[in-house]
């Protein structure tokens, strides 16, 4: 060890493990981490569910689309015959 380094002390009952850390701190602002989970949450779902809407929306257009198309094309056969 460098005798210019600091020697930092580890206090009794804190972990330098990352994993350890953020359970503490998830312990320690429980309330605020359910908060954030939950809006997180609500956020996504909004998101997913415009997404959805959305899609929904355009698959109805195409649909729509191709009825158009083959009631056209009926129509062409039908004229082509008589």
């Amino acid at each position: 060890m460098n005798s210019n380094q600091p020697i930092i002390p580890v206090q009794p009952g804190r972990s330098t493990n990352p994993i350890a850390q953020l359970k503490g701190f998830v312990r320690n602002n429980l309330l605020a981490t359910i908060t954030t989970t939950i809006a997180g949450s609500l956020l996504l779902t909004g998101v997913s569910a415009w997404n959805i809407w959305s899609i929904y929306n355009s698959f109805q257009s195409t649909v729509t689309k191709q009825i158009d198309l083959q009631r056209i094309s009926a129509d062409m056969v039908y004229n082509d015959e008589v």
